[in-house]
């Protein structure tokens, strides 16, 4: 037997072996709908007009990307569950990566996918400078210039670092559109969302979240 037949043979044997089944099964996950059942199985019309947009691949600003998509839909009068359905279709890369991982049976309106697309991307809005902070910090009396601009640093980029690092999605949000003046107020923020998280912990839908 040649070289060349005994690799043709070696490559039929490897067509016929069984998948992985962690292979199968994250394949599976990803083709679960994120939807519930009211959106995943609504009917959607196969010539339906769909707008001709750029594919959103998550380094650009997610809100800019979805009032574009938000007004293109809405002018073809689309209902909520072609507006969710159709979504991913104009995802590509990172933001394709992200739709395929959210959780089977979760979303319920596309008030609430663009919300969980906004949350994670947020860090690619190009970021507003806070003037408030700025004009409001000042050097002590008795304060050396480097000590000053090392709490200078500290105090911006706290904020930055914080809304980078946590996973809760509206304190996420708030930091971003709402930028803290400074270290104190950053925490007074945290712990609205701390005694926030720690009171709805009980709620029914957390519940069924956690199962």
């Amino acid at each position: 037997m040649t070289d060349l037949q005994r690799q043709i043979k070696e490559f039929q044997q490897q067509m016929k072996a069984p998948c992985d089944p962690d292979l199968m099964g994250e394949w599976d996950s990803e083709i679960a709908s994120p939807f519930i059942p009211r959106i995943a199985n609504a009917i959607i019309a196969t010539n339906s007009d769909m707008p001709r947009l750029d594919l959103y691949d998550g380094s650009s600003d997610p809100l800019e990307f979805l009032r574009t998509y938000r007004c293109a839909m809405v002018i073809r009068n689309a209902s909520n569950a072609m507006m969710c359905k159709a979504f991913s279709a104009y995802l590509k890369k990172d933001a394709s990566n992200w739709y395929n991982r959210l959780k089977p049976n979760f979303i319920e309106s596309f008030h609430e996918l663009g919300k969980e697309f906004f949350a994670y991307f947020i860090n690619s809005r190009p970021q507003k400078k806070p003037p408030d902070a700025l004009l409001a910090l000042r050097q002590g009396k008795d304060e050396t210039l480097r000590k000053f601009i090392g709490r200078f640093r500290v105090e911006l980029m706290v904020c930055a670092a914080l809304r980078h690092a946590i996973r809760d999605r509206d304190m996420k949000v708030a930091l971003s559109v709402n930028p803290p003046r400074d270290l104190q107020e950053l925490m007074a923020t945290a712990d609205r969302y701390i005694i926030n998280e720690e009171g709805v912990g009980n709620h029914p839908r957390n519940q069924k979240m956690k199962r």
